[in-house]
Order: structure tokens, then C-alpha cells, then sequence
């Protein structure tokens, strides 16, 4: 019986020109940080005797993924990747950090980004492997399933 060559479950990034078209999947996650930010406020006044008290500020979220390079089939959007690198327009992602279903679900973090950077490696006797980083262009989503 097959087995995936990496441990752990499968997750994915999928891309879209917008959020109410299907996705579709450009790598399969190896190694992944989604990272979440709040610039809280500092503020203070004559009640708070001198201490900071914060008010919620602006938020902002960066995708950061090492990825097993999928196929070139139809299927898969290398392609568009690279045209987003020159083109400068935003895309709907989609981050799934498991295939899992059920009581074993999986998260799904969308949302609107630009690509920041992207990198390609590997050898001939192995896969390929490429990193991509994504911020935000708005707030991000989170869902199960």
C-alpha cells in the first residue's frame, strides 16, 4: 500500500481570483506558520494612576509555508503562481493545515493576501520543494470541517 513520503497529515494552500470561486491547490504543506498580529494602542489618562491601558488596534496576518511541489497537472496552479509574482494582484488563499475530516477535522484559514515571495528548490533525487509567504490584504477567516 502506498504511504505520503512526509509524516503527519496533509494539508494544502489553495489560491482563487475570488472567494466565491473554486480554489485551486497549488502545494501540499511540509512545514507551515500562520502568523497572527494585534498592534494594540497604548493609552493612558487621569484615572488609569499612570499605568498603560491598551485599546485594540490594528491586526494583520502573514502565511509563511515550505511545500512539496505538486504536479504540473491542469489540476494544480504552479502556473498562476508565477504570473502572480509579476502581476501585483491579490488572490483569495485558502491555508488547510490537515485532509482530515470528521472528529479528526481540519482548519481552514482564508483570506485575501499578495504573494511576498516566492522560492523553488530541490534536487534530482528527491522532490521538489518550494517556499511561499503570503500577507494579508484583510482580516482572515477561520473555519472546520
Amino acid at each position: 500500500m502506498a504511504s505520503n513520503v512526509f509524516g503527519g497529515r496533509k494539508g494544502f494552500i489553495s489560491i482563487a481570483t475570488a472567494s466565491s470561486v473554486s480554489v485551486a491547490k497549488f502545494g501540499a504543506l511540509k512545514d507551515w506558520e500562520l502568523n497572527v498580529t494585534v498592534n494594540n494602542i497604548a493609552v493612558s489618562h487621569q484615572d488609569s494612576s499612570a499605568w498603560t491601558e491598551r485599546l485594540t488596534g490594528t491586526r494583520d496576518w502573514t502565511f509563511r509555508a515550505a511545500m512539496v511541489w505538486l504536479s504540473t497537472a491542469a489540476t494544480h496552479k504552479q502556473s498562476q503562481l508565477r504570473s502572480m509574482m509579476s502581476s501585483g494582484k491579490r488572490n483569495w488563499f485558502t491555508f488547510r493545515n490537515s485532509t482530515g475530516t470528521g472528529t479528526t477535522g481540519s482548519q481552514a484559514f482564508k483570506g485575501w493576501g499578495f504573494l511576498k515571495n516566492w522560492k523553488w528548490n530541490g534536487n534530482v533525487d528527491d522532490v521538489q520543494l518550494f517556499d511561499v509567504e503570503v500577507e494579508a490584504d484583510g482580516k482572515i477567516t477561520e473555519a472546520t470541517s
